[in-house]
């Protein structure tokens, strides 16, 4: 049986849940039988980790920092409107400050100023903090990403798995916005994603809003990448987790299992220089190559 985003997933039925597989066979089949175009997932190195931002774990060290807002209020179990506002100064700040010197470095290709989800790709890209959350459309990416560095302690790891389909409808309220607009026919789809996000931003939405990649980047498509982004940055303790958790999955993947997935990922071609698909990555792979002796021609 199939649905509009391909054959009918198990996923949507399991939301809010923890699925820990038995085997390593039991969790590759899990993957390879319930995909379909509207399933993303994101993998995680430590099974503990959350749904949080780059934005969220920075604006927290900020306030550590500088004594602002007190970390006490942040982590306390109420909404502070000043806080909220604080955090959205603070993203203003940091993309204002990316651009201006994006600019100044005369980088080639930059996005319109106006795009600011483009900007945040961007931004992500080079390691600066952003809203996005990074997921794939395919299962071994994410296992790649889950696996590809060791656990020191020997701990497990994760694979998030979302149905957008889901996360849409719970932002039908700030698309309601958009909708509403008198110019809304005539504005393209970038445009209509970028106020959508303003608009989940205004309604606090607590759950990411999926958003079409812009970036040309080579590394987005090698890994077949999607993204969302989280309208809201400072909420009370432990509010803003559980509320993503409702409509995600989290897969345990047992650290016993890490030889077996990566020997599944290489065979469909997933390594670190065809993930990553940037110079850097090239160089360090040429260097370890060449140090162990392997033939360049397969890399």
């Amino acid at each position: 049986m199939t649905d509009a985003g391909g054959p009918r997933s198990m996923w949507p039925t399991r939301i809010n849940e923890d699925v820990e597989p038995e085997t390593w066979q039991a969790c590759l089949a899990l993957f390879l039988d319930n995909g379909n175009r509207n399933i993303w997932y994101r993998g995680h190195q430590r099974y503990e980790w959350g749904l949080q931002t780059t934005l969220e774990r920075a604006l927290r060290d900020r306030a550590i920092a500088t004594d602002y807002p007190p970390i006490g209020l942040i982590d306390s179990m109420v909404h502070d409107a000043d806080s909220e506002r604080w955090a959205l100064d603070v993203e203003r700040a940091l993309l204002q400050r990316f651009q201006d010197l994006a600019v100044e470095f005369q980088t080639p290709g930059l996005p319109p100023a106006t795009d600011h989800l483009a900007w945040w790709e961007l931004m992500q890209h080079h390691h600066a903090p952003t809203r996005l959350l990074d997921w794939t459309r395919s299962p071994f990416v994410a296992l790649w990403f889950a696996l590809e560095k060791p656990n020191d302690d020997g701990a497990d790891s994760a694979v998030w798995v979302i149905d957008v389909a889901n996360l849409l409808l719970n932002a039908r309220e700030a698309a309601a916005d958009v909708n509403s607009a008198p110019d809304v026919d005539i504005i393209d789809g970038r445009e209509w994603q970028n106020r959508l996000v303003r608009a989940a931003i205004h309604h606090r939405v607590p759950l990411p809003v999926p958003v079409t990649l812009s970036s040309t980047l080579g590394r987005a498509s090698a890994q077949q990448g999607a993204v969302t982004a989280v309208a809201t940055l400072v909420d009370p303790k432990g509010y803003v987790e559980a509320s993503r958790k409702l409509l995600a999955v989290r897969v345990r993947i047992r650290a016993a299992w890490r030889d077996d997935a990566l020997r599944v990922c290489q065979s469909m071609g997933l390594t670190g220089l065809r993930i990553y698909r940037d110079l850097d990555t090239l160089g360090r792979t040429l260097r370890e190559s060449c140090k162990a002796g392997e033939d360049f021609s397969v890399l």
